[in-house]
């Protein structure tokens, strides 16, 4: 019974070691992808910026004769502005989940490798366990063994 339940503590063992290991990677994929994520909202972010500065540009080269065509633009130009101010707080939102996120993958590795270690000595003395129980019991039969050599006599 004992060998049996330190071999279904290592089975145990291993079973969590896979499962820490498959959320260790599904975080490192989040956090992949976040970032991705954030970087293609920071193009998006550069190219819509740059987009505004030239269409501030064109509006005050123009203002004499295409005030109407500057009122258009500007009215434009604020809406790119609140997209990027929208933007800018998704980026931040992003940074803040891709923190929280490898702060959680910390928290989730440490905490692996914690039950890890724990692991490892409870089947370390698991293994001593079976080891004194083989030991106990190779003594009675050598016990038992004695006694009827001794009966026999």
């Amino acid at each position: 019974k004992i060998k049996r339940d330190a071999i279904e503590q290592e089975e145990l063992h291993k079973h969590n070691m896979e499962q820490r290991e498959r959320e260790v990677d599904l975080a490192n994929k989040r956090i992949a992808g976040e970032k991705e994520r954030l970087s293609i909202l920071k193009a998006e972010v550069d190219g819509e910026d740059t987009h505004l500065k030239e269409l501030r540009k064109v509006s005050e080269a123009e203002f004499g004769s295409l005030q109407k065509n500057v009122q258009d633009l500007a009215k434009k130009a604020n809406e790119v502005k609140d997209d990027i101010n929208s933007k800018r707080l998704v980026v931040e939102r992003l940074r803040d989940k891709i923190k929280h996120l490898e702060e959680v993958k910390n928290q989730a590795q440490t905490d692996h490798d914690e039950q890890c270690l724990r692991q490892e000595k409870e089947l370390s003395r698991l293994r001593l366990e079976i080891g004194r129980t083989e030991e106990q019991l190779s003594d009675i039969r050598e016990e038992v063994s004695n006694r009827r050599a001794r009966e026999d006599e």
